[in-house]
């Protein structure tokens, strides 16, 4: 594998993941976002979200799709409250985005809280996750390349398409980079929406990739099995596949979690106003969004 960044594997600058909550009613050991192995309670105040939302209408960001992630997004105490601002973002500034919430939907609460996204027009797709103790599946994401000793590739889907990343920090290049943020305590390649650009989140691409195993998802022959990880029903009992690094990255944070306060902004670039960005490619061959039928 070649470490030169594949023109389709660049950071997809109209596609954004949105971390709302890092709270979470499973414990799917497989989870990317470490939910088990480093939990937070952290969620996102609607002012913070309103920010990104504002700037996003100052700069006439032509957004294709914004998703609510997290942990659990449905958990997030106001998310009704998110759900209605993301509706108004749409209806006033931006009527070709979707919106979409990235939802394990189990359980009543969880169910609920997806039909009244759907009533803001926010829909429901699934996140993959199941109950079943056998999942078949596991994104080695905390086997780092830099342990492995493997010639790792620099982007994958989870920035091409998936798109970036917004936390109560800022912006990363993809969702499993703000994860990796929570544990080694990263700074965001961008503060804020005006400092967006492709060369800017794929900086972060030397730092991530290095510590992160969705390369392999490119690769099935170096996927990890169901032998060595279960579902949420037996994370307790089961031994994530963590190399070194995430081993001790993970057990300094249960010692000394890194800050995590929100950034404050700075006032916004008066030279980026009405400046949309350039059209990002976009690897096509990796399937559409899995929409839940409510």
């Amino acid at each position: 594998m070649s470490n030169a960044i594949p023109t389709h594997h660049l950071p997809n600058i109209r596609h954004l993941e949105i971390h709302i909550t890092y709270r979470c009613n499973l414990r799917c050991n497989h989870c990317s976002n470490l939910i088990t192995q480093a939990p937070s309670n952290e969620t996102m105040t609607i002012a913070k979200l309103q920010e990104m939302l504002d700037d996003s209408a100052r700069l006439n960001w032509p957004w294709e799709w914004l998703v609510l992630h997290g942990g659990e997004p449905t958990m997030h105490p106001q998310f009704e409250d998110v759900c209605a601002a993301l509706r108004t973002y749409k209806h006033q500034h931006n009527r070709d985005v979707s919106l979409f919430v990235c939802t394990n939907g189990h359980g009543d609460r969880v169910r609920e809280q997806m039909r009244v996204a759907a009533r803001y027009g926010v829909k429901p797709e699934s996140s993959g996750k199941v109950a079943d103790p056998n999942v078949s599946y596991h994104v080695p994401f905390s086997v780092a390349a830099i342990d492995t000793g493997e010639d790792y590739m620099l982007g994958c889907f989870q920035s091409s398409k998936c798109g970036i990343s917004y936390t109560n920090q800022g912006y990363y290049e993809c969702s499993p980079a703000a994860s990796a943020f929570r544990v080694f305590g990263y700074e965001p390649m961008a503060k804020r929406l005006d400092d967006v650009t492709v060369d800017a989140l794929k900086a972060g691409y030397a730092l991530h990739c290095a510590r992160c195993g969705y390369a392999r998802v490119e690769d099935p022959g170096r996927m990890v099995t169901h032998k060595d990880v279960k579902g949420p029903q037996q994370a307790a009992n089961v031994t994530r596949p963590m190399s070194e690094t995430w081993k001790t990255a993970t057990d300094a944070y249960k010692v000394n979690k890194p800050p995590v306060e929100p950034y404050v902004s700075s006032p916004p670039r008066a030279d980026r106003i009405q400046q949309p960005p350039p059209k990002t490619p976009v690897n096509k061959l990796q399937g559409g969004r899995r929409i839940i039928e409510m």
